[in-house]
C-alpha cells in the first residue's frame, strides 16, 4: 500500500462527499485506501456518506474526541508507507498527490510535505507555510505586527510572508489539512499528541518531525480548502481552544520566562475577544430590543417638539398619550424586527425597508381604531415611525462598523455558467431546482477549450459551478484567476448529488443537495416557528382563565406555556429521534399532534417519515393545525 488518506469528520456531510470524489480521482493509478473517522456526528452524516463511498473504510466514535485523537485511531489501521492527513473540506488533485509522493521517494531528509492551499475562489491561503510560535512570534501575531508587514523577514515570521508563495521550501509547520508524512517518521515520533483537543496539534507534530531530525518541506502544488467549514473560525470558542492550544504547545517545548510571557500574552488576547463577543451576545440577545426602544422613545420625542414648536404651537398634546404611543409602536416594531430577522448577527439593510413599510400601515391602522380622546396627530405619528426607521438603519450601519453586526450580501438572482460537459449542465440544473434556488444557468463551457473559455469570459455572469471529474480539477484551478472579479465559485464533481463553495477564507460556505435540504433549516422559517410559538403561547396565556376549565391538567398547560415562552421547548416537535433533522427543542407536542408518550407504540420508521416531511415542507400553518388537532394534550407533561 502506496498511501493512507486519513479524514476527521463533524458535522460536514456534503464538503465531504466532494471531497471523496476528489480523492477517488486524485488516486487513479495510485494504490491507496481511504480511513473517514466520523467523530460523533450529529447531522446524518453517517447515513448519507457510506452507502454513495463503499470504497472508503468508516469508523465511528461514539463521542467527539478531537482531531488529533481520530486520527491516532484511523493511523492504526492505515497500512500506507505515506500518511496523508487530510481536512475533509479540502478538494484535492492527482497532481498534488503525484507530486508530494514523489518528493518523498526522493527526498531522504524530508520527514513531511504539505502544499499551496487556495479558498474556494482561488486566494492564497497563509497557512499554508507557518513558522513556530514562539513568544516573540506570536507577540508579533497578537499585536498585528505582522499584519502590518506581511513581507517583512521580522515580523512576518509566523506566515513566513517574506517566502514567495509560488516556491517550494522548508518551513516549520506544515497545516494539518493536508500533510503528507511518511510511515517511517510516524513510528519514530508518534502520532498527534491528544493533549490537543483541536488546533495546534499539526504545529507539535512538526516541531516533533523536526526535533527527530527530519525537515518540513512546502510545495507550490495546489489543492482547495474552504476554511472555516470543519471548524467555524472567528467565535470566543474558536479563539479560546486557539490560544489554549498554542499554550500547550509552549509549555510542552519551552520553558522559564518564555512561558510566563506567552501565558500573559494569551489571557490578554482572550480577555480582549470576551469583551467583544459579550457585547454581540448582548446586542443581539437585549441590546437590539432595547435600542429600538429609546430610538422610538426618541423619534416621538423630537417629533413632539418639533410638532409643539412650528407645525401645531398652539396645541398642547398629552406627554401620556404620546408615550403611551410611543411604546406600542416600539412594542409593535419588536415584533416585526424579529419576524424581519433585524435581531440577528447577520444584517441586510433591505430587511430595515421591508418592516417599515409593514410597520407604518399597521401602527396607522390601529390609530385609526382608537377612540377619538386617544388620538393626537396621525402626522405626528406617521413621521414618527419614519424618523424610527431612519434611526434604526443608522444604528446598524454604526453596528456593522464596529464589527457587532456582520453585512450579509443580499442574495441576488445568478446568472451562472457550468464548467463541465453538457450532461453536468443538466445534472446541476436538477440540482438547483431541487433547493429552489435563484440562479438562472446561462450554458456550460470547458475550462481546457481556449477558444470556449474566452468567449464566455466576455459574458456577465456572478456564478460559475465548476464540475470536475471528466474534465481533472487541475484544470479548474489554472483559471481560478482568470475569472472576472467577484464571481461566486463553486463545485460540484461529476456525478455527486451536492454542490458546495465559499465566497472567502473566514466565512461561512454554502453548500446543498437534493436530500438535505429542508424549509425548517432556513433561518426564515426558523424564525417564523419561533414567532408562532410566541403567538400560539400569548393566545393561550390570555385565554388560560377559561381554558382551566377546558383542557385536562390546566396547571401543566400554565406551566408548558412559559416553557414555550422562554424557548426551552416548542409547541410541535419531533415524534421521532431527529438525529438527522435541523435541531429544534422538545415539543410539547410532536409530529403526530400528540405527546411524546403516546408515540410509543407507534413504528419508528412511519414517525421518522412523520418528521422528515415535517422538517421538509414546514410552515407557521402546519404548527397551527397541529396545536389545534392535539388542544386536550396542551398541559400534557413532556417526556
Amino acid at each position: 500500500m502506496l498511501i493512507s488518506i486519513v479524514i476527521v469528520n463533524y458535522n460536514v456531510p456534503l464538503f465531504l462527499e466532494q471531497c471523496l470524489h476528489s480523492v477517488k480521482y486524485a488516486l487513479e493509478g495510485t494504490q491507496g485506501e481511504v480511513i473517514v473517522v466520523d467523530n460523533a456526528s450529529a447531522d446524518n452524516s453517517m447515513r448519507y456518506l457510506p452507502p454513495r463511498f463503499p470504497w472508503v473504510r468508516f469508523i465511528r466514535n461514539k463521542e467527539n474526541e478531537g482531531f488529533g485523537k481520530a486520527n491516532n485511531r484511523a493511523l492504526a489501521e492505515a497500512k500506507g508507507k505515506y500518511i496523508l492527513f487530510l481536512n475533509p473540506d479540502t478538494l484535492v488533485t492527482k497532481e498534488a498527490f503525484d507530486t508530494c509522493i514523489g518528493f518523498l521517494e526522493t527526498h531522504a531528509d524530508a520527514g513531511a510535505v504539505g502544499v499551496r492551499m487556495l479558498d474556494g475562489n482561488g486566494r492564497f491561503l497563509r497557512e499554508s507555510k507557518r513558522s513556530f510560535p514562539d513568544p516573540v512570534t506570536s507577540f508579533y501575531k497578537l499585536t498585528g505586527l505582522s499584519a502590518l508587514f506581511p513581507r517583512s523577514k521580522r515580523f512576518a515570521r509566523y506566515h513566513l510572508g517574506f517566502l514567495p508563495e509560488n516556491e517550494p521550501a522548508e518551513v516549520d509547520v506544515l497545516a494539518g489539512a493536508f500533510m503528507m508524512v511518511k510511515r517511517t517518521v510516524l513510528e519514530k515520533t508518534g502520532g498527534f499528541d491528544p493533549a490537543f483537543f483541536m488546533y495546534g496539534e499539526d504545529i507539535d507534530l512538526s516541531f516533533r518531525i523536526q526535533k527527530a531530525g527530519y525537515k518540513n518541506f512546502y510545495l507550490p502544488v495546489r489543492i482547495i480548502h474552504f476554511k472555516g467549514e470543519s471548524t467555524r473560525k472567528g467565535s470566543l470558542n474558536y479563539v479560546r481552544m486557539f490560544y489554549q492550544a498554542m499554550r500547550v504547545f509552549v509549555e510542552k517545548h519551552y520553558s522559564g520566562q518564555q512561558v510566563r510571557l506567552f501565558r500573559a500574552a494569551i489571557k490578554l488576547a482572550i480577555s480582549g475577544r470576551a469583551a467583544l463577543s459579550a457585547l454581540r451576545r448582548f446586542m443581539l440577545k437585549a441590546g437590539l430590543p432595547i435600542l429600538d426602544i429609546l430610538c422610538m422613545f426618541a423619534s416621538f420625542g423630537i417629533l413632539l417638539l418639533v410638532w409643539q414648536t412650528y407645525m401645531k404651537p398652539g396645541v398642547a398634546y398629552q406627554h401620556q398619550l404620546v408615550a403611551a404611543a410611543a411604546l406600542g409602536s416600539a412594542l409593535v416594531a419588536m415584533l416585526i424586527h424579529y419576524w424581519g430577522g433585524l435581531y440577528y448577527r447577520s444584517f441586510r439593510p433591505v430587511n430595515i425597508l421591508l418592516c417599515a413599510l409593514i410597520q407604518l400601515p399597521l401602527v396607522l391602522s390601529v390609530y385609526a381604531l382608537l377612540p377619538e380622546e386617544w388620538r393626537f396627530s396621525r402626522g405626528m405619528l406617521a413621521s414618527a415611525q419614519l424618523l424610527f426607521y431612519m434611526f434604526t438603519w443608522m444604528n446598524r450601519k454604526a453596528l456593522v462598523g464596529l464589527d457587532v453586526l456582520e453585512a450579509e450580501k443580499e442574495k441576488l438572482p445568478y446568472e451562472a455558467l457550468v464548467a463541465g460537459t453538457k450532461p453536468e449542465l443538466e445534472r446541476v440544473g436538477a440540482l438547483i431546482a431541487a433547493n429552489g434556488k435563484n440562479t438562472q444557468l446561462l450554458g456550460s463551457f470547458s475550462p481546457e477549450t481556449e477558444a470556449d473559455f474566452q468567449l464566455y469570459a466576455t459574458i456577465p455572469y456572478g456564478e460559475v459551478i465548476c464540475c470536475f471529474g471528466e474534465i481533472p480539477l487541475e484544470s479548474f484551478l489554472q483559471k481560478l484567476e482568470n475569472f472576472p472579479k467577484g464571481v461566486r465559485i463553486l463545485y460540484s464533481a461529476s456525478g455527486s448529488e451536492s454542490i458546495v463553495g465559499s465566497e472567502s477564507a473566514n466565512e461561512a460556505g454554502e453548500a446543498y443537495s437534493t436530500e438535505l435540504s429542508t424549509r425548517l433549516a432556513t433561518p426564515r422559517e426558523r424564525r417564523n416557528k419561533r414567532l408562532t410559538d410566541v403567538l400560539i403561547s400569548s393566545y393561550l396565556l390570555l385565554s388560560w382563565p377559561l381554558l382551566a376549565f377546558i383542557i385536562p391538567r390546566p396547571l401543566g398547560l400554565l406551566r408548558n406555556i412559559f416553557r414555550v415562552l422562554s424557548g426551552a421547548r416548542t409547541w410541535i416537535g419531533y415524534a421521532g429521534s431527529g438525529k438527522e433533522l435541523p435541531c429544534i427543542p422538545p415539543g410539547i407536542l410532536t409530529t403526530t399532534s400528540r405527546p411524546s408518550a403516546h408515540n410509543k407504540a407507534m413504528n419508528s420508521g412511519i414517525l421518522e417519515a412523520l418528521d422528515k416531511h415535517y422538517s421538509l415542507e414546514y410552515s407557521f400553518n402546519r404548527d397551527i393545525a397541529l396545536t389545534r388537532k392535539g388542544f386536550y394534550h396542551l398541559g400534557a407533561k413532556n417526556q
